[in-house]
């Protein structure tokens, strides 16, 4: 059985998961361990990844930076590693800006497509109450994603009902992707504790990974905290001092490339037993 290894966020971006799970994969490769990799549950922005947006358009499918880098330095196929995919768009600012400022605090007000897993497939949704509230210009992209992918309308409320009953689901991906594996390194979603609640009693370690230093727990830590808190929706921070003492603390360097920052991330390993 592999070796389950959570990537948290300090921070709700920016924390810096993808580049240190990519490096943490390349480093335990390095040393001979198969290695997998699981996204659960991706977001990018139209604004923030103009690039992705415009790689789904040319796929035909929803597909966000955070997978694309897996993909690029790992060789792994984003529909087996990714089963939800959301993209998100700020509304236009014109409509009132007070209300612009609120609905950028949270995903639920910008989603505008999502890719969920249907039956042996998947399909794509779209949701026309945040899609209206967009500028004309950003309109006319989305809606042209929405074309090429096939989207049919959609709820937000729907997409949260159903993506929040995928945890037998989630599980089918996670087990297929660390079949033959010798470590797992699963993806959380922004600064979420856990991408989905059936995930925690399989975690061996949980690393939360912030600017310029990463801490590692013992995955009992997280399983000790879901006996006393909902787990499903809570933050890392909000939850910090919770989760007890570390059982290592590691420095992050500045680097343009995650095959460099695998470089410096033998203490970690070695914490987690590689």
């Amino acid at each position: 059985m592999a070796v389950t290894v959570l990537v948290d966020g300090l921070l709700r971006f920016d924390s810096g998961k993808t580049w240190f799970g990519v490096g943490l994969c390349l480093c335990l490769r390095r040393l001979g361990y198969r290695v997998g990799v699981f996204k659960p549950v991706a977001g990018h922005s139209v604004w923030g990844q103009l690039w992705s947006f415009r790689e789904s358009l040319r796929r035909g499918f929803l597909v966000g930076g955070d997978v694309l880098t897996y993909e690029r330095f790992l060789g792994v196929d984003p529909l087996a590693v990714n089963p939800v995919d959301l993209l998100l768009a700020p509304p236009d600012p014109a409509g009132g800006v007070s209300g612009f400022l609120s609905s950028v605090g949270g995903w639920e007000d910008q989603v505008v497509v999502a890719r969920v897993p249907v039956g042996g497939g998947f399909e794509h949704w779209w949701f026309p109450v945040n899609v209206s509230r967009l500028s004309p210009l950003v309109r006319f992209e989305v809606s042209r994603l929405v074309g090429r992918v096939g989207a049919v309308p959609g709820s937000v409320e729907g997409l949260l009902d159903y993506v929040g009953g995928l945890g037998g689901v989630f599980e089918e991906f996670r087990r297929r992707v660390s079949a033959g594996c010798d470590f797992l390194v699963v993806e959380s979603f922004n600064d979420a504790l856990v991408p989905y609640r059936e995930l925690v009693g399989v975690v061996d370690y949980l690393v939360v990974v912030a600017p310029g230093r990463v801490f590692v727990f013992e995955g009992e830590r997280l399983r000790l905290l879901a006996s006393v808190v909902d787990v499903g929706g809570a933050r890392v921070g909000g939850v910090w001092r919770h989760l007890g003492r570390p059982i290592g603390v590691f420095e992050l360097p500045l680097v343009e490339d995650p095959v460099v920052l695998a470089d410096f991330l033998g203490g970690v390993v070695g914490v987690l037993g590689g």
